[in-house]
């Protein structure tokens, strides 16, 4: 049986849902890492600006370096039960559908989806529902080591997909933890990126790059690499910016 919020706390809940017009209350779970998490926050912000309405939103931070050690354990049911714990934080603070602030987050969705009490705003789903929609028939893919072994986790229906070799799994998996770890990305690690990404391009063939990890940015923002890369954050953050101008009527 879910508790119920104290009395207090839902005429808070029921105060902050005035004020946000009744649109949706949007839960993250952020610091996975930090600088992916104001990616989040920024795209969300803007969004709303934009559409000129005004945004709930509640971030809980979960701990990178916990995250990338189950990950690369496989310790799914571990860190479902850690994601879990910020969901219940977040539904407590009025959050009505959660997201997760990190593709590597998605590894353990199975058992999160089967146990939490509300709903999540699936990045696997909107990547897969954007390659359908640009009608991309073969992608690459770059991100964390276990995101490019599994090819995004098996989430992708509607299109084929194709990652680095084995060396450079490995080494993308490095580098790209070590982006995550300090928030920046230096010139080496960037031409790398680029290197890689243009070989799954020319000679294996994919029409786009999925940059599969949400501080990916750190590398390519603002850069021209010379392929063309679908951001895999900003799909999801536009998925989530369109729940968020919701309102309860409108939902489904």
């Amino acid at each position: 049986m879910r508790s119920r919020a104290p009395p207090a706390l839902c005429g808070a809940l029921d105060a902050l849902q005035q004020i946000s017009g009744g649109l949706m209350h949007v839960g993250i779970i952020g610091g996975i890492g930090p600088a992916a998490t104001e990616l989040y926050y920024r795209g969300l912000v803007q969004a709303h600006k934009l559409a000129g309405k005004p945004l709930a939103l509640t971030i809980v931070h979960a701990d990178v370096s916990v995250l990338m050690t189950n990950l690369l354990a496989g310790n799914a049911q571990t860190q479902a039960e850690i994601f879990l714990e910020h969901i219940m934080q977040l539904r407590a603070g009025g959050a009505e559908e959660v997201a997760i602030s990190a593709l590597a987050g998605h590894f353990c969705l199975p058992h999160v989806l089967e146990h939490s009490p509300i709903p999540i705003i699936n990045a696997l789903n909107a990547i897969d529902r954007h390659l359908e929609q640009e009608r991309i028939g073969r992608v690459g893919v770059l991100g964390t080591g276990p995101i490019m072994e599994s090819k995004l986790f098996g989430g992708l229906r509607s299109t084929e997909v194709v990652v680095p070799d084995e060396t450079d799994i490995k080494q993308v998996q490095e580098t790209y933890a070590a982006m995550a770890r300090s928030g920046t990305a230096s010139e080496s690690q960037r031409r790398y990126l680029f290197d890689v990404g243009k070989r799954l391009c020319d000679h294996d063939g994919a029409e786009a790059v999925l940059l599969a990890g949400t501080d990916l940015f750190l590398a390519f923002e603002g850069q021209a690499p010379g392929f063309t890369t679908i951001d895999c954050a900003e799909v999801h953050i536009k998925a989530i910016a369109n729940r968020s101008l919701e309102t309860r009527n409108q939902r489904t």
